[in-house]
Protein backbone atom coordinates (compact mmCIF):
# COMPACT_ATOMS: atom_id res chain seq x y z
CA UNK A 1 0.00 0.00 0.00
CA UNK A 2 3.03 2.07 -0.83
CA UNK A 3 4.26 3.97 2.39
CA UNK A 4 1.90 2.55 4.61
CA UNK A 5 1.48 -1.19 5.88
CA UNK A 6 -1.32 -3.08 7.22
CA UNK A 7 -2.05 -5.68 10.15
CA UNK A 8 -5.28 -7.12 11.39
CA UNK A 9 -4.76 -7.96 15.25
CA UNK A 10 -6.43 -10.79 17.26
CA UNK A 11 -6.48 -10.63 20.91
CA UNK A 12 -9.53 -12.52 22.90
CA UNK A 13 -12.95 -11.07 21.63
CA UNK A 14 -11.34 -8.08 20.32
CA UNK A 15 -9.56 -7.66 16.42
CA UNK A 16 -7.61 -4.74 15.64
CA UNK A 17 -6.43 -2.95 12.71
CA UNK A 18 -3.28 -1.42 12.68
CA UNK A 19 -1.44 0.97 10.14
CA UNK A 20 2.27 1.05 10.21
CA UNK A 21 4.34 3.73 8.11
CA UNK A 22 6.62 1.42 5.37
CA UNK A 23 9.44 3.06 7.47
CA UNK A 24 8.37 1.72 11.25
CA UNK A 25 6.85 -2.12 10.22
CA UNK A 26 9.88 -4.49 10.71
CA UNK A 27 10.76 -6.60 8.38
CA UNK A 28 10.47 -9.97 10.11
CA UNK A 29 6.41 -8.57 11.01
CA UNK A 30 4.05 -11.69 9.66
CA UNK A 31 1.59 -13.65 9.82
CA UNK A 32 1.14 -15.50 13.06
CA UNK A 33 3.86 -13.08 14.75
CA UNK A 34 3.07 -12.00 17.88
CA UNK A 35 3.08 -8.47 18.69
CA UNK A 36 2.69 -6.23 21.56
CA UNK A 37 0.61 -3.21 21.41
CA UNK A 38 0.26 -0.44 23.93
CA UNK A 39 -3.05 1.54 23.10
CA UNK A 40 -4.41 4.51 25.16
CA UNK A 41 -6.61 3.45 27.83
CA UNK A 42 -10.48 4.65 28.00
CA UNK A 43 -11.50 3.61 24.25
CA UNK A 44 -15.33 3.99 23.84
CA UNK A 45 -16.71 0.75 23.76
CA UNK A 46 -18.59 0.85 20.57
CA UNK A 47 -15.59 0.84 18.76
CA UNK A 48 -15.84 -2.31 17.37
CA UNK A 49 -13.41 -3.24 15.13
CA UNK A 50 -11.20 0.63 15.61
CA UNK A 51 -8.28 1.17 13.28
CA UNK A 52 -5.18 1.81 15.06
CA UNK A 53 -2.42 3.81 14.30
CA UNK A 54 1.54 3.36 15.06
CA UNK A 55 2.93 6.49 16.75
CA UNK A 56 6.29 6.76 18.09
CA UNK A 57 9.81 5.59 17.25
CA UNK A 58 10.28 1.48 16.91
CA UNK A 59 12.71 0.82 19.74
CA UNK A 60 12.40 -2.15 21.65
CA UNK A 61 12.06 -5.60 19.41
CA UNK A 62 8.06 -6.84 19.04
CA UNK A 63 6.51 -3.37 20.97
CA UNK A 64 5.05 -0.85 19.37
CA UNK A 65 2.57 2.39 20.31
CA UNK A 66 -0.73 2.56 18.77
CA UNK A 67 -3.66 4.99 19.45
CA UNK A 68 -7.19 4.52 17.95
CA UNK A 69 -8.45 6.55 14.58
CA UNK A 70 -12.32 6.85 12.70
CA UNK A 71 -10.58 5.42 9.48
CA UNK A 72 -10.73 2.08 8.68
CA UNK A 73 -8.88 -0.67 7.23
CA UNK A 74 -8.66 -2.81 4.48
CA UNK A 75 -10.27 -5.44 6.83
CA UNK A 76 -13.01 -3.05 7.69
CA UNK A 77 -13.82 -2.43 4.64
CA UNK A 78 -13.84 -5.91 3.21
CA UNK A 79 -16.48 -6.56 5.74
CA UNK A 80 -18.64 -3.59 4.82
CA UNK A 81 -18.39 -4.48 0.56
CA UNK A 82 -19.60 -8.61 1.75
CA UNK A 83 -22.65 -6.81 3.89
CA UNK A 84 -23.64 -4.94 0.64
CA UNK A 85 -23.04 -7.21 -1.49
CA UNK A 86 -25.70 -10.19 -0.07
CA UNK A 87 -27.45 -7.21 0.81
CA UNK A 88 -27.16 -8.51 4.94
CA UNK A 89 -29.30 -6.76 7.62
CA UNK A 90 -27.55 -5.01 10.59
CA UNK A 91 -29.07 -7.69 12.74
CA UNK A 92 -29.50 -11.03 13.01
CA UNK A 93 -33.58 -12.13 13.18
CA UNK A 94 -34.57 -15.39 15.66
CA UNK A 95 -38.34 -15.40 13.27
CA UNK A 96 -39.05 -18.55 12.40
CA UNK A 97 -42.35 -18.00 10.90
CA UNK A 98 -40.93 -18.06 7.52
CA UNK A 99 -40.09 -21.27 7.53
CA UNK A 100 -41.53 -23.63 4.96
CA UNK A 101 -43.46 -25.55 4.71
CA UNK A 102 -46.46 -23.75 7.38
CA UNK A 103 -47.27 -27.13 8.92
CA UNK A 104 -44.89 -28.21 11.61
CA UNK A 105 -41.08 -28.58 11.38
CA UNK A 106 -40.76 -32.09 11.67
CA UNK A 107 -36.74 -32.67 10.83
CA UNK A 108 -34.12 -30.61 11.19
CA UNK A 109 -30.54 -31.41 9.75
CA UNK A 110 -27.60 -30.28 12.57
CA UNK A 111 -24.41 -28.90 11.22
CA UNK A 112 -21.79 -29.38 14.22
CA UNK A 113 -18.20 -29.96 15.67
CA UNK A 114 -17.14 -33.01 17.61
CA UNK A 115 -18.54 -31.05 20.99
CA UNK A 116 -21.19 -33.04 21.82
CA UNK A 117 -22.43 -30.49 25.15
CA UNK A 118 -23.46 -27.68 22.27
CA UNK A 119 -25.67 -31.04 20.43
CA UNK A 120 -26.91 -32.15 23.80
CA UNK A 121 -28.12 -28.53 24.90
CA UNK A 122 -30.00 -27.80 21.34
CA UNK A 123 -32.11 -31.33 21.97
CA UNK A 124 -32.47 -30.45 25.75
CA UNK A 125 -34.34 -27.19 24.48
CA UNK A 126 -35.55 -28.95 21.21
CA UNK A 127 -37.17 -31.93 23.66
CA UNK A 128 -37.17 -31.60 27.50
CA UNK A 129 -37.56 -33.64 29.62
CA UNK A 130 -40.96 -35.40 29.78
CA UNK A 131 -42.04 -34.24 26.68
CA UNK A 132 -42.74 -36.34 23.67
CA UNK A 133 -39.82 -36.20 20.54
CA UNK A 134 -41.92 -34.97 17.51
CA UNK A 135 -38.89 -33.62 15.88
CA UNK A 136 -36.69 -35.51 13.99
CA UNK A 137 -32.84 -34.66 14.32
CA UNK A 138 -30.07 -35.45 11.68
CA UNK A 139 -26.53 -34.57 12.94
CA UNK A 140 -23.61 -34.07 10.40
CA UNK A 141 -20.35 -33.36 12.24
CA UNK A 142 -18.01 -30.99 10.42
CA UNK A 143 -15.17 -28.33 11.54
CA UNK A 144 -16.94 -24.96 13.06
CA UNK A 145 -13.49 -23.14 13.30
CA UNK A 146 -10.16 -22.44 11.25
CA UNK A 147 -9.55 -22.22 7.31
CA UNK A 148 -11.12 -25.47 6.62
CA UNK A 149 -14.46 -24.93 8.13
CA UNK A 150 -15.85 -22.56 5.22
CA UNK A 151 -15.19 -25.31 2.71
CA UNK A 152 -16.73 -28.14 4.91
CA UNK A 153 -19.47 -25.83 5.37
CA UNK A 154 -20.07 -24.62 2.44
CA UNK A 155 -19.87 -27.93 0.70
CA UNK A 156 -22.75 -29.20 2.64
CA UNK A 157 -25.19 -26.52 2.44
CA UNK A 158 -25.24 -26.40 -1.17
CA UNK A 159 -25.34 -30.41 -0.84
CA UNK A 160 -28.49 -30.59 0.51
CA UNK A 161 -32.06 -31.13 -1.38
CA UNK A 162 -35.38 -29.83 -0.69
CA UNK A 163 -37.65 -32.02 1.44
CA UNK A 164 -33.95 -33.32 2.56
CA UNK A 165 -34.92 -31.49 5.57
CA UNK A 166 -37.12 -28.56 7.26
CA UNK A 167 -34.39 -26.78 8.14
CA UNK A 168 -30.64 -26.89 8.63
CA UNK A 169 -28.95 -25.51 11.94
CA UNK A 170 -25.31 -24.78 12.80
CA UNK A 171 -23.92 -25.00 16.00
CA UNK A 172 -20.75 -24.18 17.88
CA UNK A 173 -20.19 -23.17 21.04
CA UNK A 174 -18.17 -19.21 22.09
CA UNK A 175 -15.02 -18.58 21.90
CA UNK A 176 -13.13 -15.73 21.13
CA UNK A 177 -13.20 -13.00 18.30
CA UNK A 178 -10.60 -14.66 16.13
CA UNK A 179 -12.48 -17.97 16.50
CA UNK A 180 -15.68 -15.85 14.49
CA UNK A 181 -13.38 -15.41 11.63
CA UNK A 182 -14.61 -18.52 9.49
CA UNK A 183 -18.38 -17.02 9.96
CA UNK A 184 -17.57 -13.79 8.21
CA UNK A 185 -16.65 -15.54 4.96
CA UNK A 186 -17.72 -14.47 1.28
CA UNK A 187 -18.06 -17.80 0.56
CA UNK A 188 -19.88 -19.40 3.29
CA UNK A 189 -22.30 -16.28 3.47
CA UNK A 190 -22.68 -17.19 -0.52
CA UNK A 191 -23.32 -20.54 0.70
CA UNK A 192 -26.23 -20.46 3.17
CA UNK A 193 -27.74 -17.76 0.86
CA UNK A 194 -28.27 -20.42 -1.57
CA UNK A 195 -28.77 -23.33 0.67
CA UNK A 196 -32.36 -24.92 -0.63
CA UNK A 197 -33.42 -25.47 3.05
CA UNK A 198 -33.81 -22.59 5.33
CA UNK A 199 -30.65 -21.76 7.50
CA UNK A 200 -30.62 -21.58 11.31
CA UNK A 201 -27.21 -20.34 13.13
CA UNK A 202 -26.55 -20.93 17.14
CA UNK A 203 -22.50 -19.82 17.58
CA UNK A 204 -22.31 -18.97 20.88
CA UNK A 205 -21.96 -16.48 23.62
CA UNK A 206 -20.02 -14.28 21.17
CA UNK A 207 -20.80 -10.28 21.32
CA UNK A 208 -19.88 -10.52 17.75
CA UNK A 209 -22.44 -11.69 15.22
CA UNK A 210 -20.68 -12.53 12.57
CA UNK A 211 -22.28 -12.25 8.56
CA UNK A 212 -23.30 -16.23 9.22
CA UNK A 213 -25.63 -15.01 11.60
CA UNK A 214 -27.03 -12.23 9.74
CA UNK A 215 -27.47 -14.14 6.52
CA UNK A 216 -29.38 -17.04 8.19
CA UNK A 217 -33.18 -16.99 8.38
CA UNK A 218 -32.64 -17.06 11.84
CA UNK A 219 -29.95 -17.04 14.24
CA UNK A 220 -29.73 -17.35 18.12
CA UNK A 221 -26.80 -16.96 20.65
CA UNK A 222 -26.52 -20.52 22.22
CA UNK A 223 -28.02 -23.84 20.98
CA UNK A 224 -30.36 -24.34 23.83
CA UNK A 225 -32.29 -21.42 22.95
CA UNK A 226 -32.60 -22.49 19.51
CA UNK A 227 -34.39 -25.46 20.32
CA UNK A 228 -36.80 -23.98 22.65
CA UNK A 229 -37.20 -21.53 19.60
CA UNK A 230 -38.23 -24.45 17.26
CA UNK A 231 -40.13 -25.81 19.87
CA UNK A 232 -42.21 -22.82 20.40
CA UNK A 233 -42.51 -21.93 16.77
CA UNK A 234 -44.13 -25.53 16.48
CA UNK A 235 -46.18 -24.95 19.33
CA UNK A 236 -47.64 -21.78 17.73
CA UNK A 237 -47.70 -23.20 14.38
CA UNK A 238 -50.08 -26.05 16.06
CA UNK A 239 -52.21 -23.85 17.38
CA UNK A 240 -51.91 -21.36 14.57
CA UNK A 241 -55.60 -20.21 13.93
CA UNK A 242 -57.35 -21.39 16.92
CA UNK A 243 -58.64 -19.11 18.79
CA UNK A 244 -57.39 -17.67 21.90
CA UNK A 245 -58.62 -18.26 25.42
CA UNK A 246 -60.44 -14.72 25.62
CA UNK A 247 -61.85 -15.31 22.25
CA UNK A 248 -62.89 -18.68 23.66
CA UNK A 249 -64.54 -16.93 26.40
CA UNK A 250 -66.16 -13.97 24.65
CA UNK A 251 -67.69 -16.81 22.04
CA UNK A 252 -69.19 -18.81 25.46
CA UNK A 253 -70.61 -16.04 26.42
CA UNK A 254 -72.26 -15.51 23.16
CA UNK A 255 -73.05 -19.20 22.73
CA UNK A 256 -74.62 -18.42 26.43
CA UNK A 257 -76.51 -15.36 25.03
CA UNK A 258 -77.69 -17.22 21.94
CA UNK A 259 -78.99 -20.00 23.67
CA UNK A 260 -80.54 -18.22 26.47
CA UNK A 261 -82.74 -16.81 23.23
CA UNK A 262 -83.24 -19.89 21.84
CA UNK A 263 -84.61 -21.16 24.84
CA UNK A 264 -86.94 -18.10 25.21
CA UNK A 265 -87.81 -18.60 21.44
CA UNK A 266 -88.55 -22.92 22.14
CA UNK A 267 -90.47 -22.03 24.90
CA UNK A 268 -92.49 -20.06 23.10
CA UNK A 269 -92.98 -22.48 19.80
CA UNK A 270 -93.74 -25.13 22.56
CA UNK A 271 -96.65 -23.07 24.01
CA UNK A 272 -97.70 -22.05 20.65
CA UNK A 273 -97.40 -25.66 19.74
CA UNK A 274 -99.43 -27.18 22.45
CA UNK A 275 -101.98 -24.10 21.49
CA UNK A 276 -101.88 -25.23 18.18
CA UNK A 277 -102.54 -29.47 19.29
CA UNK A 278 -105.40 -28.30 21.34
CA UNK A 279 -106.87 -26.14 18.40
CA UNK A 280 -106.33 -29.29 16.66
CA UNK A 281 -108.19 -31.22 19.29
CA UNK A 282 -110.95 -28.79 19.38
CA UNK A 283 -110.84 -28.75 15.61
CA UNK A 284 -111.75 -32.74 15.61
CA UNK A 285 -113.77 -32.64 18.46
CA UNK A 286 -115.95 -30.39 16.27
CA UNK A 287 -115.49 -31.93 13.16
CA UNK A 288 -116.60 -35.44 14.61
CA UNK A 289 -119.61 -33.21 16.26
CA UNK A 290 -120.34 -32.01 12.76
CA UNK A 291 -119.91 -35.38 11.35
CA UNK A 292 -122.49 -36.68 13.97
CA UNK A 293 -124.66 -33.69 13.54
CA UNK A 294 -124.41 -34.30 9.62
CA UNK A 295 -125.35 -37.88 9.73
CA UNK A 296 -128.19 -36.86 11.98
CA UNK A 297 -129.50 -34.83 9.25
CA UNK A 298 -128.48 -37.38 6.55
CA UNK A 299 -130.58 -39.80 8.66
CA UNK A 300 -133.52 -37.16 9.23
CA UNK A 301 -133.45 -36.26 5.76
CA UNK A 302 -133.85 -39.74 4.30
CA UNK A 303 -136.49 -40.07 6.92
CA UNK A 304 -138.22 -37.36 5.43
CA UNK A 305 -137.76 -38.08 2.15
CA UNK A 306 -139.05 -41.31 2.70
CA UNK A 307 -142.37 -40.25 4.73
CA UNK A 308 -142.86 -37.89 1.62
CA UNK A 309 -142.21 -40.74 -0.83
CA UNK A 310 -144.48 -42.80 0.75
CA UNK A 311 -147.12 -39.32 0.57
CA UNK A 312 -146.72 -39.22 -2.73
CA UNK A 313 -147.13 -42.95 -3.22
CA UNK A 314 -150.25 -42.60 -1.14
CA UNK A 315 -151.56 -40.05 -2.97
CA UNK A 316 -150.55 -41.37 -5.99
CA UNK A 317 -152.31 -44.67 -5.33
CA UNK A 318 -155.47 -42.81 -3.67
CA UNK A 319 -155.64 -41.27 -7.40
CA UNK A 320 -155.59 -43.93 -9.55
CA UNK A 321 -158.15 -45.53 -7.39
CA UNK A 322 -160.26 -43.33 -7.69
CA UNK A 323 -159.29 -42.65 -11.30
CA UNK A 324 -159.74 -46.59 -11.80
CA UNK A 325 -163.20 -46.65 -9.70
CA UNK A 326 -165.05 -43.81 -11.96
CA UNK A 327 -163.40 -45.26 -15.06
CA UNK A 328 -164.82 -49.14 -13.81
CA UNK A 329 -167.93 -47.28 -13.05
CA UNK A 330 -168.63 -45.75 -16.39
CA UNK A 331 -167.49 -48.80 -18.29
CA UNK A 332 -169.71 -50.80 -16.30
CA UNK A 333 -172.03 -48.74 -17.29
CA UNK A 334 -171.17 -48.88 -20.71
CA UNK A 335 -171.19 -52.53 -20.71
CA UNK A 336 -175.00 -52.36 -19.15
CA UNK A 337 -176.37 -50.03 -21.75
CA UNK A 338 -174.76 -51.65 -24.57
CA UNK A 339 -176.40 -54.79 -23.58
CA UNK A 340 -179.82 -53.36 -22.80
CA UNK A 341 -179.79 -51.74 -26.29
CA UNK A 342 -178.89 -54.30 -27.97
CA UNK A 343 -181.68 -56.51 -26.25
CA UNK A 344 -184.55 -53.73 -26.90
CA UNK A 345 -183.62 -52.60 -30.02
CA UNK A 346 -182.61 -55.56 -32.24
CA UNK A 347 -184.14 -58.55 -30.36
CA UNK A 348 -181.01 -60.27 -29.84
CA UNK A 349 -181.17 -63.26 -27.95
CA UNK A 350 -179.51 -63.72 -23.94
CA UNK A 351 -176.53 -65.13 -25.65
CA UNK A 352 -175.18 -62.86 -28.47
CA UNK A 353 -176.56 -59.89 -26.08
CA UNK A 354 -173.59 -61.40 -23.35
CA UNK A 355 -171.52 -61.71 -26.43
CA UNK A 356 -171.91 -58.33 -27.29
CA UNK A 357 -171.28 -57.05 -24.12
CA UNK A 358 -168.25 -58.68 -23.05
CA UNK A 359 -166.14 -56.89 -24.50
CA UNK A 360 -166.83 -53.40 -22.36
CA UNK A 361 -167.29 -55.84 -19.42
CA UNK A 362 -163.86 -57.27 -19.31
CA UNK A 363 -162.35 -54.05 -19.83
CA UNK A 364 -164.53 -52.67 -17.19
CA UNK A 365 -163.23 -55.57 -14.40
CA UNK A 366 -159.45 -54.40 -15.92
CA UNK A 367 -159.99 -50.43 -15.33
CA UNK A 368 -161.58 -52.32 -12.00
CA UNK A 369 -157.92 -53.48 -10.82
CA UNK A 370 -156.02 -50.64 -11.51
CA UNK A 371 -155.40 -49.46 -7.89
CA UNK A 372 -154.66 -53.08 -7.29
CA UNK A 373 -151.96 -53.60 -9.96
CA UNK A 374 -150.73 -50.16 -8.62
CA UNK A 375 -149.96 -51.26 -5.64
CA UNK A 376 -148.07 -54.40 -6.91
CA UNK A 377 -145.78 -52.32 -8.75
CA UNK A 378 -145.23 -50.16 -5.75
CA UNK A 379 -144.20 -53.34 -3.61
CA UNK A 380 -141.73 -54.69 -6.29
CA UNK A 381 -138.45 -54.98 -5.34
CA UNK A 382 -137.40 -52.84 -8.52
CA UNK A 383 -139.63 -49.95 -7.27
CA UNK A 384 -137.79 -50.07 -3.74
CA UNK A 385 -134.19 -50.31 -5.00
CA UNK A 386 -134.39 -47.79 -7.76
CA UNK A 387 -137.10 -45.38 -6.97
CA UNK A 388 -136.71 -44.87 -3.20
CA UNK A 389 -133.82 -42.90 -3.03
CA UNK A 390 -134.29 -40.92 -6.06
CA UNK A 391 -134.35 -36.76 -5.89
CA UNK A 392 -137.66 -35.98 -4.59
CA UNK A 393 -137.50 -32.79 -7.56
CA UNK A 394 -137.60 -35.10 -10.38
CA UNK A 395 -140.00 -38.01 -8.81
CA UNK A 396 -142.54 -35.96 -7.06
CA UNK A 397 -144.09 -34.11 -10.42
CA UNK A 398 -144.04 -37.73 -12.30
CA UNK A 399 -145.58 -39.07 -9.50
CA UNK A 400 -148.54 -36.48 -8.78
CA UNK A 401 -149.20 -36.60 -12.55
CA UNK A 402 -149.43 -40.60 -12.16
CA UNK A 403 -153.28 -41.39 -12.95
CA UNK A 404 -152.89 -45.38 -14.50
CA UNK A 405 -150.91 -47.85 -13.36
CA UNK A 406 -149.02 -47.83 -16.89
CA UNK A 407 -147.89 -44.43 -15.65
CA UNK A 408 -146.39 -45.69 -12.77
CA UNK A 409 -144.59 -48.60 -15.03
CA UNK A 410 -143.55 -45.38 -17.31
CA UNK A 411 -141.66 -43.87 -14.33
CA UNK A 412 -139.63 -46.88 -13.27
CA UNK A 413 -138.58 -47.89 -16.74
CA UNK A 414 -137.15 -44.39 -17.38
CA UNK A 415 -135.77 -44.12 -13.71
CA UNK A 416 -134.00 -47.25 -13.82
CA UNK A 417 -132.11 -46.60 -17.32
CA UNK A 418 -130.92 -42.72 -16.40
CA UNK A 419 -129.70 -44.88 -13.01
CA UNK A 420 -128.08 -47.45 -15.37
CA UNK A 421 -126.24 -44.90 -17.42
Amino acid sequence: MGSKRWATLFDGDCAVEVEFPAAMCPSWLGDGHQLTVTARPNIDSWRRNPVWVAVGNYENHGHLAVQATRDKGPWALLRQETSREFGLPLESSQNLETIEPVGKISKVLVLCGRDNQVLLDFVRGLHPKGVKKRVAVEVAELRVQGPSAVREISRKLSSLKPGQADAVIILRGGGSYADFVAFDDRELIQAIRQCALPVITALGHSEHVPFAARAATASFDVSQTAGIAIRTENNRRWFAGQPTSKQLKTKMEQLARELSVQGSRTSSLEQANARLRQELADTRNHAVQLRERGDDLQQHASLQNREMHSDLLELALQKIRLNSLSRGLWWSLWTALTALAAHVDTGLGTGQTVALSMLPALWAIWTFTGGYRAQRIIDSSDWRGAVMDVDLCWLRPRIAGATVPRDLCWLLRHRNASLQQ
